[in-house]
């Protein structure tokens, strides 16, 4: 519970891609999922809280490090400013 509980913490103070960083390799240490997002229900209305949902929903235990995101984590939302090609 002190991972899931770290995990949760920074979801909701820390910014976004150090947060993904800090709960992929947590879920990858073993913390459960499940158990983050009863700790996470459990702050409903809290600060930080809708924060938290975001980084979380991207969480990825597939990732091998922090240099190498899994498939489905904080890669996607970096966006590109369209080029002119004129």
């Amino acid at each position: 519970m002190p991972l899931e509980q770290t995990i949760v913490d920074c979801a909701r103070t820390v910014p976004f891609v150090p947060d993904v960083i800090i709960g992929d390799s947590g879920l990858h240490k073993g913390a459960k999922m499940d158990t983050i997002l009863k700790l996470l229900d459990g702050n409903k209305g809290g600060r930080g809280v809708a924060a938290a949902r975001k980084v979380i929903g991207t969480l990825d235990d597939r990732s091998e490090s922090a240099g190498k995101p899994g498939p489905g984590s904080w890669w996607r939302e970096w966006t590109f400013p369209r080029l002119n090609t004129r």
